[in-house]
């Protein structure tokens, strides 16, 4: 019974860790390059299958999901 509280300790340390750990070291983000940090984009390029000839792009930015930042890799 023993081992078992040792274990059940050492279990819910390496939990708590796993969630406390990166609120106190956050992983570094810079701004999108896609939407230059606002999170919205407003893009138009040449696209042949469109009717009109162009594809647009309006709304939030899909590589940051309209956050404005991303992860630095």
């Amino acid at each position: 019974m023993d081992q078992l509280g040792i274990v059940l300790l050492v279990g819910v340390l390496i939990i708590s860790a796993w969630l406390i750990i990166p609120r106190i070291f956050p992983h570094p983000q810079m701004n999108c390059t896609r939407c230059e940090g606002s999170g919205a984009v407003d893009e138009k390029w040449p696209n042949p299958d469109e009717p009109s000839g162009w594809h647009e792009l309006k709304g939030p930015c899909p590589k940051c999901e309209g956050k404005g930042k991303v992860r630095a890799a």
